[in-house]
């Protein structure tokens, strides 16, 4: 492999992820920040490599002191009125994911989906957070992504959420955030 395919490959994917990125509206941060707060516990759900980012995101928030779960993780309590939903999914038609928040509506619980698909609309208790980030596959904004399928949604989304965990820990000392760190690695 050329030196050159590789730099250029490094630099076709970091732009990408800039320019994805640098187009999620401000406003979701925020608004996702602050439903975290409010609630008692948070539920993450997602599935594929979407999951392993709600995976990541799960451990950073129990790390701040914010008692997570990943929805059909073995230890899951149920969820009560009170408690918030976050769904990940770039498509916003993943089945078992819709299936989920239905469930959490049901409960009267306060949902986020964050996903690529434009035609998602808020609705009671749920809101969407759209991310620009086109596959492979599928076209968005008159643009394609260079990478395989959803590639770019999952690192956008994952930067997405580790710029939530770095606003949430403003406020956290370090010493906190290690006694929370598991320890019998």
């Amino acid at each position: 492999m050329k030196k050159t395919d590789i730099q250029k490959h490094k630099e076709l994917i970091c732009n990408e992820i800039i320019h994805s990125i640098n187009n999620i509206d401000i406003d979701n941060y925020s608004i996702l920040i602050d439903a975290i707060k409010r609630k008692n516990r948070i539920f993450l759900s997602a599935s594929g490599r979407c999951r392993l980012i709600m995976e990541a995101f799960c451990m950073r928030l129990n790390h701040l002191g914010i008692k997570s779960f990943v929805v059909g993780n073995i230890p899951c309590p149920s969820s009560h009125e009170g408690d918030l939903l976050i769904s990940l999914s770039g498509s916003g038609t993943t089945k078992t994911i819709l299936n989920i928040e239905d469930k959490a509506l049901n409960q009267n619980l306060e949902t986020f989906i964050i996903t690529t698909n434009k035609s998602l609309k808020n609705k009671k208790n749920r809101k969407v957070l759209y991310i620009n980030a086109p596959s492979r596959n599928s076209k968005l904004d008159n643009n394609m992504s260079y990478q395989l399928m959803g590639s770019l949604f999952e690192q956008c989304s994952f930067l997405f959420f580790e710029i939530i965990i770095s606003l949430l820990s403003e406020n956290v000392s370090r010493e906190f955030i290690i006694n929370n760190h598991e320890n019998l690695e």
